[in-house]
């Protein structure tokens, strides 16, 4: 290794340009998936939970209240609101 580096150092100013710009260029050829995917996954991240919660969204707007499960629900909340406050009120009277 010490014999390589000692060629590279010998050469001239070309040869040592040569073989940094080819380092350069294979760096960049590794380190270009990894870079790519490290500015496109908060995008792509930040695009499903927009689109997912636009969905989610969209499908409570056309479900309404015209649901009878939703309705039922309702009915139980109110009715069980009602008598915690029927016993609220026969405490403290």
């Amino acid at each position: 290794m010490i014999e390589r580096f000692q060629q590279l150092t010998k050469g001239s100013w070309r040869d040592r340009f040569k073989v940094a710009f080819w380092i350069i260029i294979i760096v960049d050829v590794i380190l270009a998936p990894i870079t790519f995917l490290v500015e496109l996954l908060p995008a792509l991240i930040f695009g499903l939970v927009s689109l997912f919660a636009s969905l989610f969204a969209r499908t409570m707007e056309t479900k309404g209240f015209d649901d009878p499960v939703y309705k039922k629900n309702v009915q139980r909340l109110i009715e069980r609101n009602r008598q915690f406050e029927e016993e609220r009120n026969d405490r403290h009277s």
